[in-house]
């Protein structure tokens, strides 16, 4: 095959220069190396209150570990029943984005997450939860009440992005 001497110059420099997305950089891009949180590296607690007939709350996660963690997407919480056994509850996905779609919390620190529990209208709720995330699940035992008052129509559970929970200023 009979390369155009142009283009033949024109994809050796395409090889040795920086990619497109990199045009204006000295140095390649890279993402920071920063894994998901393992369940033995998270010790999630989980607080709820009543607000009218639902429940609303905050799912607070400390990093227990000795590296800088991640906390992806939205945490799923699975109420179950006093037999442990999973309540046919869903947590439904919200629309809203908060980039960039991650939290990374650095040994001792905690994230949170809101969430919420429209009504509950079944079997009894044991006030303990799997909760689930990228990285992997947990039992959590919550405080606060254990189901909401409201028995419907809405029985979802939903929750929100992790934030960065500041430290108190001493």
């Amino acid at each position: 095959m009979v390369r155009h001497p142009s283009r033949a110059a024109t994809t050796d420099r395409r090889r040795t220069a920086h990619p497109p997305w990199q045009i204006g950089h000295a140095e390649p891009v890279h993402e920071p190396k920063v894994q998901e949180a393992g369940p033995d590296e998270v010790a999630f607690t989980l607080t709820w209150r009543h607000e009218a007939e639902a429940l609303t709350g905050e799912l607070d996660a400390e990093n227990v570990s000795r590296r800088v963690l991640r906390l992806s997407g939205k945490p799923d919480l699975k109420p179950l029943n006093a037999d442990g056994q999973p309540l046919p509850a869903e947590t439904v996905v919200t629309l809203e984005f908060m980039p960039p779609g991650y939290v990374d919390i650095a040994p001792g620190e905690r994230a949170e997450a809101p969430v919420s529990w429209g009504g509950w209208d079944g079997v009894a709720a044991s006030g303990h939860f799997i909760v689930t995330w990228p990285g992997g699940s947990t039992l959590v035992a919550a405080s606060g009440p254990r189901q909401p008052r409201g028995s419907g129509p809405a029985t979802n559970l939903s929750s929100s992005w992790f934030r960065l929970v500041q430290a108190p200023e001493a």
